[in-house]
């Protein structure tokens, strides 16, 4: 039996319509798959999931196919999803997003001439609708970061975004996944733990990854990326590698939360009267807090806007030389 070099584990929940359209992509590529573990991890989904899974079984789709009795929370399902994998390289996939047509053997080839990578990073394009039309045909595009310090100025808060992030399972052995249910930011730790355990870490700049577009929530903002994200920073990255947790924290800041922030005041969602003091009390020890927050909820609308792009350009530039300057 051949070497499972990589495992596609796949949390769900009362999803079936996007996790058809996931499972497809992965069935357009069912000739690569001999040397991938393929996992779905229903939690306790009463919509058709469970017959969705069958049928792709039944098309050839050899799935490891888990179902909890009872639903025990999205962190539960996922790290249960990375505690069942066996693959030496295991991707976490919503089951929203896809693997576009003829990712897989690239990806597999990219692990096996990577061995030592702690982490590998996706490129991905925003989708909407159930069409199976994406697909790669091309030169796989890629860079390697010798140093934790360059990959993390590139990915920085991306280290949230599980779909993007395929980790060496040595980091997943490493943690008790366990102690961080509940911070709606499971992956973190192991995803910063293959950054720290590996100073090999690879940005696959080739589209390989759909990710459907505005379909993520269900958790306060702040509470994750302020709190949660800022616990489990300081946790992985203390010591020697304190160094780092700067890298993504004042990231954030310059450029996470002030999108956010505009984005919820231009839909009317944000809340005048409660939201800022919510902000202050989680986010107000950034060096950046007064340069690139604290405006944006006290100015007046017009105001508003201008010092937004501002902002934006701000960060554009910084990020630019943070790049430069870590890529020598």
């Amino acid at each position: 039996m051949p070497e499972i070099l990589l495992t596609i584990a796949i949390p769900t929940y009362n999803r079936g319509k996007f996790l058809t359209r996931c499972l497809q992509y992965i069935l357009l590529q069912k000739d690569t798959l001999d040397e991938v573990e393929l996992i779905v991890s229903d939690n306790a989904s009463v919509d058709d999931t469970a017959d969705v899974v069958q049928e792709f079984i039944a098309k050839g789709l050899k799935i490891n196919f888990l179902r909890n009795e009872i639903n025990k929370g999205a962190d539960f399902n996922i790290a249960q999803c990375y505690n069942s994998a066996k693959g030496q390289f295991v991707l976490t996939l919503g089951d929203d997003d896809v693997l576009v047509k003829n990712s897989i053997p690239h990806l597999l080839a990219l692990i096996k001439s990577n061995a030592d990578a702690g982490v590998i990073f996706l490129s991905s394009v925003g989708i909407a609708g159930v069409e199976y039309a994406l697909s790669f045909d091309d030169k796989l595009n890629y860079k390697v970061y010798e140093t934790p310090a360059a990959f993390l100025h590139y990915i920085t808060y991306y280290v949230t975004f599980i779909s993007g992030n395929i980790i060496n399972r040595k980091a997943i052995e490493a943690i008790d996944i366990n102690k961080w249910i509940g911070s709606n930011l499971v992956q973190v730790p192991m995803i910063l733990t293959a950054i720290k355990m590996f100073s090999k870490n690879i940005v696959v700049t080739s589209v390989l990854l759909g990710v459907q577009i505005d379909n993520t929530g269900g958790y306060n903002l702040y509470d994750t990326f302020g709190r949660s994200l800022n616990e489990i920073v300081v946790a992985v990255f203390n010591g020697k590698f304190e160094k780092y947790q700067r890298i993504i924290i004042d990231d954030l800041f310059v450029r996470f939360f002030p999108i956010w922030i505009r984005h919820l005041q231009k839909d009317n969602k944000f809340d005048t009267n409660a939201k800022p003091e919510e902000i202050k009390k989680l986010l107000r020890y950034n060096k950046y807090y007064k340069l690139t927050v604290a405006p944006l909820l006290v100015l007046p609308a017009n105001l508003n806007v201008v010092y937004f792009y501002g902002i934006k350009l701000f960060g554009m530039a910084r990020r630019k030389t943070l790049l430069a300057l870590n890529s020598k």
